[in-house]
């Protein structure tokens, strides 16, 4: 892709996505934009790219069409926000170390320290605000603006996970705030800001937020993984995840973060964005707004690279901008996930940065020297870890068998997985194979071919955490370099029998999420099971399609998050609470969500005929044995929505299918859920 003039500016859609090690396209076409300055106009050169049997891209030079499609950018929506109070910043309107609730005067939370948050910790990361109120953020074909309007609301129910300042974790909610503070300072609308100060200085043309893009024609609707097509989803909380965008524009966004460009930001700004928070290697790399300042094999060659991705659901941006050789990469797509699009953007950029004569290179392996025995001294550390990543959670049990190696069992509810560690003389524990362990004698050990490295790491504050580091190789696409706290020792936590008997009574059993609108996307995954290990008296674990989170349980009502793990594996932290009114039990969580219990779950056994709806009271049944493998139909209004649940809790038909039948089928042991608007009634013939 030979691109002329000093600037290059790229941009990648894919209207089905990245999937597995290649970019795979479907139905539509991608187009790779890049420009000689965007002071130009229109982009000179385009390479479309488009499905091929082998399923890797090919290109080929066209000349680009009139319309581009629309994209979720996600999570790259931050950098709009920060632009925007950072503009605000150098009028003098805003202090960036002000606090936020000078310029919010609602802002309030159930914990004190909330009034040590400033600005600049809501862009960092670094507020301690437990992570994403996601109650009605995310909705089908609709752009009510509940998640916005009781964010304050919500928020003035938590507490803080850390001390303002602590510690940098990913956390939504404070460029949601970023987003009202815009509000409050400019008395506009934060889409009407982006537009006006932001958009239009670069060149945009089609970015925006569902204020000002519902209904575009020109919106790419979600894809699953499966190829199921979604009716068109919206992001309402802009400044956190909401914006739309072609690739063309985000690249040409990123532009503006060039040396010596100062459409949008002085240098000075520039630069402070562009500053890593830390110098800790294993706590977060995000500045002001970038995920990292730096990266690994471009900082070797003397390339200063930011960058910024962002994942809503089904739809995936990343954006690489290297300031100084004045190249900007964007790549959006749905399907995959933005560290594939990330591989993809960085692959790109050092195909630009090869025409200037710089050559990049993947970092390499690393070679260990290994210890024969592990000494006495790492024995201490046996027992059992809670873990966290950025999409789950679990427990772990450490040993360490004969002193040989390190045995690490991921601990599921129906099935466990495990690895083996291998002591080196750096002090950390690198993943191996073990070939031939029979009645206690091992054949070989030996590293394995592409090893996570494990640390133990004893921390100030009397913890123990486990460290990672891993190079994950896509073959075609790219590698991807990590160094996170991964897991943190468990404390025993003895509470009374009868507290956990207030607990075991939900043991394996499932909850189901209720109080958001009926365009929500919280019911996709609205079903949570609760389970407790005996070896584990006083914690419950909670299972989602999506994830899972370990609770410490306080008492007979009320299980916390409990993890200090000072990165983002601490991210959207939930404490959960039960109340009993009546007959009726809900469980509500710390981010807005309620959780009916199986209690209130009546049988789907043919006899309801009609079903009266309320706004905001999801009505939930399980099918009964009688209607397994049937079929219904239905007659529903406009605003409601039908889910239907295999065994296994994944939907597997919903109305928010594009082209979706009123003829629903009905699984053996699943669940079907109706929900929508007060005054809606939704009939239903056998």
């Amino acid at each position: 892709m030979k691109m002329n003039g000093l600037s290059k500016i790229i941009g990648i859609a894919t209207a089905v996505g990245i999937v597995g090690a290649a970019a795979v396209m479907g139905s539509g076409v991608a187009s790779a934009n890049s420009a000689s300055a965007r002071e130009a106009g229109d982009l000179e050169d385009t390479v479309n790219v488009c499905e091929y049997p082998n399923g890797f891209l090919e290109a080929e030079s066209t000349r680009e069409s009139s319309e581009q499609r629309i994209y979720g950018i996600g999570s790259v929506s931050k950098m709009y926000a920060t632009v925007a109070v950072m503009q605000l910043v150098e009028e003098g309107k805003v202090e960036l170390d002000g606090l936020v609730m000078d310029y919010i005067p609602d802002f309030r939370m159930a914990d004190e320290r909330y009034k040590n948050i400033t600005v600049r910790m809501l862009m960092d990361h670094t507020s301690g605000i437990m992570g994403s109120t996601h109650t009605n953020g995310m909705l089908y074909l609709d752009n009510n603006t509940a998640s916005h309007d009781e964010l304050l609301d919500n928020l003035a129910k938590q507490r803080l996970k850390a001390d303002p300042g602590e510690y940098a974790c990913y956390c939504n909610d404070g460029f949601c705030l970023l987003e009202i503070i815009v509000e409050e300072v400019t008395d506009m609308s934060f889409t009407d800001y982006i537009e006006k100060n932001i958009v239009a200085n670069t060149g945009g043309t089609s970015t925006g937020t569902a204020e000002n893009l519902f209904g575009n024609e020109s919106l790419v609707l979600p894809v699953t993984e499966d190829n199921k097509e979604y009716e068109q989803f919206y992001c309402m909380e802009y400044g956190g995840g909401g914006m739309f965008s072609t690739s063309s524009d985000v690249a040409n966004f990123g532009a503006a973060f060039f040396k010596g460009d100062n459409s949008l930001l002085s240098e000075t700004s520039k630069e402070m964005m562009a500053t890593r928070w830390t110098t800790d290697e294993f706590k977060d790399d995000n500045g002001l707004g970038w995920d990292f300042t730096e990266l690994p094999g471009y900082e070797d060659a003397g390339v200063k690279v930011m960058g910024k991705g962002g994942d809503v659901i089904y739809e995936h941006a990343m954006l690489l901008v290297a300031p100084d050789e004045q190249i900007s990469v964007a790549v959006i797509s749905n399907g995959g996930n933005s560290a594939l699009n990330a591989m993809l953007a960085s692959e790109l950029l050092k195909e630009a940065l090869k025409e200037e004569g710089i050559e990049v290179n993947d970092p390499e392996m690393r070679n260990f020297e290994m210890v024969s025995d592990i000494p006495e001294e790492y024995l201490k550390y046996e027992g059992w870890y809670s873990y966290r990543t950025e999409a789950s959670g679990g427990v772990l049990k450490v040993t360490f068998p004969d002193k040989k190696y390190m045995h690490v069992e991921e601990v599921g509810i129906n099935a466990s997985s495990s690895a083996d560690y291998i002591l080196s003389t750096e002090g950390n524990f690198v993943e191996a194979e073990i070939d031939g362990e029979t009645e206690g004698e091992i054949k070989e050990i030996k590293t394995a071919s592409n090893p996570k490295v494990l640390a133990f790491e004893d921390s100030d504050n009397g913890q123990t955490y486990i460290t990672v580091e891993k190079v994950d190789i896509y073959p075609e696409l790219g590698s991807k370099t990590d160094k996170d706290y991964y897991a943190e020792r468990l404390m025993e936590n003895p509470v009374s029998d009868e507290v956990l008997s207030s607990w075991e009574r939900f043991n394996g059993k499932a909850i189901y999420a209720t109080g958001d609108i009926y365009s929500s996307y919280i019911y996709d995954c609205g079903i949570m099971k609760l389970y407790m290990r005996e070896d584990l008296p006083g914690y419950v674990l909670g299972v989602k399609s999506i994830g899972a989170a370990l609770f410490k349980i306080q008492d007979a009502e009320n299980a916390v998050a409990f993890n200090t793990l000072p990165d983002s594996s601490n991210r959207d932290m939930l404490d959960i609470h039960i109340e009993t009114v009546g007959d009726r039990i809900t469980v509500t969580s710390c981010d807005g969500l309620s959780f009916i219990t199986e209690e209130d779950v009546a049988a789907f056994d043919g006899s309801i005929k009609s079903i009266e709806l309320k706004s905001r009271e999801a009505n939930w049944y399980k099918i009964s044995d009688n209607m397994a493998n049937t079929t219904i139909t239905v007659e529903r209004p406009e605003n409601s929505a039908i889910y239907v649940f295999n065994k296994y809790d994944e939907v597997v038909y919903t109305s928010h299918f594009v082209g979706a039948s009123n003829d629903i089928p009905l699984p053996k042991d699943g669940k079907i859920l109706f929900v929508g608007e007060t005054g809606g009634v939704i009939n239903i013939e056998y």
